[in-house]
């Protein structure tokens, strides 16, 4: 099974350009904070908890997003340009561990 990630600080960007997305809203198991955006690319190795990953692929928007409140129909084709490349990350378990609400992502170098 995959995980998606979604950094909060992309979270807040959205919300500061008029979309009120919440955690949870775009289909992310786990919202990071405190690491940009872009320091997640493919190959790049976390820990989150005793979990350790790896992020395999940026997550594509896709019209499951239309179905959002403050999305819908009309405003869906302009949501989803504004989340192109900004939908978060995939991200594969190499090693199962115990992770729990407030448990920090960090890199691993």
């Amino acid at each position: 099974m995959a995980l998606l990630l979604m950094p909060s600080e992309m979270i807040e960007q959205l919300n500061r350009e008029g979309w009120p997305v919440r955690p949870g809203d775009l289909g992310e198991n786990i919202t990071s904070a405190g690491i940009p955006y872009d320091r997640f690319q493919p190959g790049t190795t976390l820990t989150i908890g005793e979990a350790e990953v790896v992020v395999t692929k940026a997550c594509d928007p896709c019209t499951i997003l239309y179905t959002l409140p403050y999305v819908g129909p009309a405003r869906g084709p302009e949501f989803l340009k504004t989340m192109l490349h900004r939908r978060g990350w995939y991200l594969r378990v190499l090693r199962e561990g115990t992770s729990r609400l407030g448990d920090s992502v960090r890199l691993i170098p």
